[in-house]
């Protein structure tokens, strides 16, 4: 696809820019929408983000075992 752009003498374009022309976005993992006064990002490990593939599902996993240790201890 291409795209014409016209830049005006007044505009401030870093035109040596190294970011890329077009973002893959099947390629990018985590795309924050929003804000959320509570929210933290974790990084997973692959294997660990293969198996549980959506934040609901880390959640409930944690949550599982936060259970599990109050009623072990």
């Amino acid at each position: 696809m291409e795209h014409k752009v016209t830049l005006l003498e007044d505009d401030d374009y870093d035109l040596d820019d190294d970011a890329p022309a077009e973002i893959d976005f099947d390629k990018v993992r985590f795309v924050r929408r929003g804000f959320h006064p509570f929210a933290h990002v974790v990084p997973l490990d692959e294997d660990v983000a293969a198996y549980f593939t959506t934040p609901q599902a880390v959640n409930e996993a944690l949550r599982r075992l936060m259970h599990e240790m109050k009623e072990a201890a």
